[in-house]
């Protein structure tokens, strides 16, 4: 689901950024993805630690890391 709901934007990244980028831009979502679940355990409901699931999973995604 992540490879289909990314590729548009994924490829933008990848022409807009090149390939360094998209491996800066990739690390930056998945530390945002774990860095989500502190305040995620203040608001103590599951669609904020989903939410967090999904943020990591969406940098892998990004072009340069998928190899």
């Amino acid at each position: 689901m992540g490879y289909f709901l990314m590729s548009l934007p994924a490829g933008w990244l990848a022409t807009r950024l090149g390939y360094k980028g998209g491996i800066i831009a990739g690390l930056l979502l998945v530390a945002v993805g774990g860095f989500w679940f502190i305040p995620a355990t203040k608001i103590a409901a599951f669609w904020a630690f989903l939410l967090g699931v999904l943020r990591r999973r969406l940098g892998p995604d990004v072009p340069g890391n998928r190899g």
